[in-house]
């Protein structure tokens, strides 16, 4: 799985590279699943990971409903983004959500934690390398990051932080195209800082393969 944004600048390279970009898992976050299952884990305390709900759940009539509303309307996308500092505006707001995520049974950090360790455990058995990413979203809870870095740093998990790199950049420049404006995904100079940086990363890593990709085979003709 290679999501980290820089595709573009790194597509002339060969990347035997397994990057996960993690938000809190199990808790409620601002992407209800649409067309992806979200499985729900449970840390026991000898730090085993194990699947709680293994049977995917199925959609209700109402829940499809809303799905193509998502994938159709405008007018049901602008109310199902909004957010709100009341807490019962927000409440009211679910109702345009596909589905919302059940609160974890565990403690966050070391829940992420041991999640994305498996994760690179499971990258370390395909023979891939392994990067965890933040992406460095306006509004991104860097607190729970840093919470969970330390944890990770013990398990020796590459570790490439991009808050501080954007934080920076938005406070040099606050009419850059940074995020767009009412959503938090990046924006063009986002995307090519974020290549930038991440190439460098890589690089220093030793995690790219310079040699430049074969050309692609002319199809013979026949005279």
């Amino acid at each position: 799985m290679r999501n980290c944004g820089a595709g573009g600048l790194l597509g002339s390279y060969w990347l035997g590279l397994f990057s996960f970009c993690t938000a809190p898992p199990n808790g409620p976050g601002k992407r209800s699943p649409a067309r992806y299952y979200k499985p729900y884990y449970v840390l026991s305390g000898d730090g085993k990971l194990s699947p709680h709900n293994l049977r995917v759940p199925q959609f209700t009539s109402w829940q499809r409903a809303k799905l193509w509303l998502g994938q159709h309307s405008e007018v049901w996308n602008m109310f199902r983004n909004r957010r709100s500092r009341l807490p019962w505006i927000n409440a009211g707001l679910a109702m345009f959500q596909v589905a919302t995520p059940r609160a974890p049974a565990n403690a966050e950090v070391p829940l992420t934690a041991a999640l994305i360790v498996a994760m690179r455990d499971l990258a370390d058995q395909l023979g891939s390398e392994f990067v965890m990413l933040s992406t460095g979203h306006r509004g991104e809870r860097t607190g729970l990051l840093q919470q969970v870095r330390p944890l990770l740093r013990r398990k020796q998990v590459r570790l490439l932080g991009l808050e501080g790199n954007l934080g920076e950049a938005r406070k040099r420049q606050p009419s850059g195209l940074w995020d767009f404006p009412d959503d938090a995904h990046w924006n063009v100079a986002a995307h090519e800082l974020v290549a930038q940086i991440t190439f460098n990363f890589l690089e220093a890593n030793g995690l790219l393969d310079s040699r430049p990709p074969s050309p692609p085979a002319r199809p013979s003709v026949s005279k």
